[in-house]
């Protein structure tokens, strides 16, 4: 018996007027009698009773799990998908035929690839084998949607019937990630635009340094682009690319899918980095004046210089007083921080500031040096080639790219000689704390709690070597 029966039962048992109704039913009287028992006067008591009972559990029961559902649908950020995803291939009774958005897929060869250039529409038609009328429809359909020409690196799908009619085919053609247009010449000549199923999924995720973040990032499955959200979380905070072994990371980000295939990465809500016995938090607040990530005090982690000059790279050398110089043979203080880096690395101005001086010695090789103010310099030594554009007397913005690695003067391989100068003084830059302080409304510091509240007990669940 349905638990719709049973629930008008119970209605109908405490309505007076009701009477024996619902026992005269011939589809359920056996099932009534095997449940309730026979149907004399102690019999109907008992049978109220129980109905009554067994409806107010059902009642119960239903409340609790709307409620269950109420409290896990707002209690705070859920890691896991916002958006279930639509399933775009689904087998038929037999267990063997696929469709794929609507099409029989079994009556078909199919064969995918990805555009090594841009092509014209119109030849890829007749390629196919659709006659010229048809050809000429379908053009007049795909103008109306913009579609004319099939741009390199998008994926096409063709669909050939097996059963050699032409006329049959359909060309796929994804224009993006969540847009797949689908031109086809039978029962008549059309071009259709579906929209995919996107969502996203908020991840959390941890690791530990065996060699580099770039590798361990990578063998936890974290998308590739993750590495840029956590350089600009933790940039102006730590030097990324000197961590050591066994240093550890966490995670709570988002994941861009469509249908089944991760798209893309969105925001770092938060991470977490041990390294040199040392913790670091960074919390993105995005809905206030001076949007940014925030340490779990409510401090910017932004400062006023960046760590390093480069986003990817290694310190090949420190700042030191006495060096056996690699090229010269004799023992010199070195004054700056060599970076290691491929040829053609991007190299970063570490602060706003004016360009001093963009010239070219025997020693420092093509070299850029930068006024911050009227207590800090920088410079950049041993470049390949300048930025385009950049010269004497221009002005720069903290992380614009100002030149290039290479290996140019008094170098045995390709880096960047950093040298950070204080008060005229070349200084260790590692070791130079400057803050840039922002002040936030009262305001401001609730949405700050609001949001380090929701995403910092999620930081503390995470398994560096699982996902929660």
């Amino acid at each position: 018996m349905s638990i719709r029966k049973r629930l008008i039962i119970t209605s109908k048992d405490q309505n007076p007027d009701s009477g024996n109704d619902l026992l005269s039913e011939k589809a359920d009287s056996g099932v009534f009698s095997k449940i309730f028992g026979g149907a004399s006067g102690v019999s109907d008591v008992r049978l109220s009773l129980r109905s009554l009972v067994f409806g107010l559990a059902l009642l119960t029961g239903l409340i609790g799990f709307l409620v269950f559902q109420t409290f896990f649908a707002t209690a705070g950020p859920q890691v896991e998908s916002l958006n279930k995803p639509s399933v775009s291939t689904q087998s038929a009774k037999n267990g063997k035929t696929q469709f794929f958005l609507g099409i029989d897929t079994s009556d078909f060869d199919i064969r995918v690839d990805v555009l090594d250039q841009t092509r014209r529409l119109d030849a890829l038609l007749t390629s196919i084998g659709f006659t010229p009328e048809t050809v000429v429809d379908l053009l007049e359909e795909a103008r109306k949607k913009d579609i004319e020409t099939l741009e390199k690196g998008h994926e096409v799908q063709i669909f050939t019937a097996k059963d050699g009619r032409k006329e049959r085919s359909v060309l796929w053609y994804k224009i993006s990630p969540d847009r797949l247009a689908e031109i086809k010449g039978a029962p008549f000549p059309q071009v259709n635009i579906h929209m995919l199923n996107s969502y996203t999924k908020v991840r959390a995720a941890g690791g530990i340094i065996k060699t580099s973040l770039w590798e361990a990032v990578l063998d936890r499955g974290i998308h590739y682009q993750m590495l840029d959200r956590i350089n600009e979380a933790l940039k102006w905070s730590v030097d990324l690319y000197h961590l050591d072994v066994g240093d550890k990371f966490k995670l709570v980000y988002d994941e861009n899918w469509v249908e089944n295939e991760l798209i893309s990465v969105g925001k770092l809500h938060a991470v977490y980095l041990e390294t040199d016995g040392k913790e670091y938090f960074a919390y993105l607040i995005d809905n206030i004046s001076e949007p940014g990530y925030y340490d779990k005090v409510g401090k910017p982690v932004r400062r006023t210089f960046l760590k390093a000059p480069l986003q990817y790279g290694r310190i090949s050398s420190y700042f030191s007083a006495e060096r056996l110089h690699p090229i010269l043979g004799d023992v010199r203080s070195h004054g700056g921080t060599d970076y290691a880096a491929p040829t053609g690395t991007p190299i970063l101005a570490v602060a706003d500031g004016e360009v001093l001086v963009e010239s070219e010695n025997p020693n420092n090789g093509m070299f850029v040096k930068i006024r911050h103010d009227q207590i800090y310099q920088t410079q950049y030594l041993h470049m390949s080639r300048f930025a385009e554009g950049l010269q004497a007397g221009a002005r720069v913005k903290q992380g614009q790219v100002i030149g290039y690695v290479g290996q140019t003067g008094l170098a045995t391989g390709p880096h960047v000689c950093y040298r950070f100068s204080k008060n005229g003084v070349e200084i260790d830059p590692l070791k130079e704390n400057i803050d840039q302080p922002v002040i936030l409304t009262l305001e401001e510091k609730d949405r700050f709690y609001e949001t380090r509240d929701s995403f910092a007990p999620i930081l503390r669940r995470i398994v560096y070597f699982k996902e929660i």
